[in-house]
């Protein structure tokens, strides 16, 4: 969620097709629904879609096959739909579709305004230690605050499965790797071993974005707090610990390579 551009080519919405959908979810609009794109993220394409004073944004996978349970626009919707009452970042959700509209998976969802702290954001801006550490709080007390969303009693419940998670992930780590290598390199093999063989007991369970990072968030125009938080397409319940190491995996120090 950033940058809004004019739609790439071959990436194009078929709005008429989508016409009685916008009509039927979000009701009559006079005029003609205009789409603009958002110019980050090529995993699963993001589109504004505005006619009028009326705006939503519309989620779909990438062009072309998509791995199974790979950009499931379904399940993004729910856990957003079980999400927002409970974490006022979560954006709400009016509708999808698995595939009968455009051929292919999609939910529509309302539109967060805010400010994207990106490279460009930063170069306007100029760095300033006090607004790195508010921004840092913030970042950090709202993670903490997705950690403690009570999931038994909402409908995540019947979306995740948190019993062995950690375990599920090294091995979905080491099976993706086995899939996708083009040679054999010294010591991977030992390495899937070492990581099989300590995998760390679960410390807690709680809900998790799993891609926690300043391009995933937007704030307000001062800065105060969160406008909202995007792309929960990795979102479960699952062990705490494991969304701050995804969290810390983005911080980098002044020696490291860009």
């Amino acid at each position: 969620m950033g940058e809004l551009i004019p739609v790439r080519p071959g990436e194009e919405l078929d709005v008429a097709a989508l016409a009685p959908y916008l009509r039927q979810t979000l009701g009559e609009c006079q005029a003609s629904w205009q789409v603009q794109q958002y110019a980050a993220g090529h995993s699963n394409l993001t589109y504004l879609l505005s006619c009028g004073d009326r705006s939503v944004v519309l989620r779909r996978p990438p062009l072309g096959p998509v791995p199974p349970r790979a950009h499931d626009m379904v399940r993004e919707a729910r856990v957003l739909m079980a999400l927002n009452p409970e974490y006022a970042y979560a954006p709400k959700v009016y509708g999808w579709d698995e595939s009968r509209v455009l051929g292919v998976p999609f939910f529509l969802m309302e539109q967060r305004r805010g400010v994207l702290i990106d490279r460009a954001w930063l170069e306007s801006q100029g760095h300033s230690p006090a607004v790195a550490r508010q921004v840092s709080d913030i970042m950090v007390s709202r993670l903490v605050e997705l950690h403690r969303v009570d999931w038994r009693h909402s409908n995540l419940v019947n979306l995740v499965r948190p019993e062995g998670f950690l375990r599920r992930q090294v091995e979905g780590w080491i099976g993706r790797y086995q899939r996708a290598k083009t040679e054999e390199i010294a010591g991977v093999e030992g390495l899937c071993r070492w990581l099989m063989d300590r995998v760390p007991e679960q410390s807690e369970i709680g809900v998790i974005h799993y891609d926690f990072k300043l391009n995933n968030v937007l704030f307000l125009n001062d800065l105060s707090d969160l406008a909202g938080v995007f792309d929960w397409e990795m979102a479960t319940v699952g062990d705490p610990l494991a969304d701050l190491a995804v969290a810390l995996s983005y911080w980098t120090e002044g020696g490291d390579s860009s």
